[in-house]
């Protein structure tokens, strides 16, 4: 189990990292979707073309404490279209996988999310049944749990390349949503995601971090306004 949490640190880590030089991270990584029902809100697993009234929110990536960040205003989304779903649904499955596996298993990965996904077990068995985050099928979070343990043994270039492929498409159509609604500055995502831009001084990364890390961490990051 401590292998298991390893590698789904590793991998969320690699992608709330990710660079691959479009717009230089200007645009946070760790982003998901929710659809208001009932005065409350529920996480959308699975992107499908036609979906109305999704509201775009994205998480705090300070390494190790990811969360869902409190009141946050967010974007909305009127619908989905055919290039929303090819841009995202890969990027979208493979994280969904990762954040409802790890609510399953009690592992603090992002934080606040598990009230979003009203039955956990039927999400984590439908989105494992489908999964190729970790090279393996897996019906169940049992399947999943050994896929994962062994993920980082057979993982191959191609793989890689495919994931990095996702993030990179992921990452470009947010981009061009943001500065189609006039959001695409480090106030405007400020205002409306509650993150700030900065840089861990140890290792020279770049993240999107929130109000509170930005001050308990202060002495660990320097910020980095665009």
């Amino acid at each position: 189990e401590h292998r298991l949490l390893l590698e789904l640190h590793r991998k969320v880590n690699y992608i709330a990292t990710f660079n691959s030089q479009v717009e230089e991270r200007k645009v946070p990584n760790m982003f998901y979707f929710v659809k208001a029902e009932n005065y409350s809100r529920r996480l959308i697993t699975t992107m499908v073309s036609g979906m109305t009234a999704l509201r775009l929110h994205m998480l705090c990536e300070f390494r190790g404490q990811m969360h869902v960040v409190e009141d946050q205003m967010g974007c909305e989304m009127m619908q989905v279209d055919n290039m929303a779903v090819k841009s995202l649904a890969p990027y979208m499955k493979k994280f969904m996988v990762m954040v409802t596996f790890a609510l399953k298993i009690g592992a603090h990965l992002a934080a606040g999310m598990g009230e979003m996904i009203p039955d956990l077990s039927k999400e984590v068995a439908h989105l494992a049944g489908s999964s190729v985050l970790f090279g393996a099928a897996g019906a169940t979070a049992a399947g999943l749990v050994g896929a994962a343990a062994i993920g980082r043994r057979n993982r191959s270039t191609e793989g890689s390349r495919g994931i990095q492929q996702d993030i990179k498409a992921a990452q470009q159509w947010m981009v061009d949503f943001l500065r189609e609604r006039r959001c695409s500055t480090g106030k405007d995502i400020a205002e409306k995601f509650g993150l700030w831009r900065v840089r861990y001084r140890d290792n020279g990364q770049i993240a999107w971090i929130c109000r509170r890390h930005m001050y308990e961490r202060s002495a660990e990051i320097i910020e980095v306004p665009i």
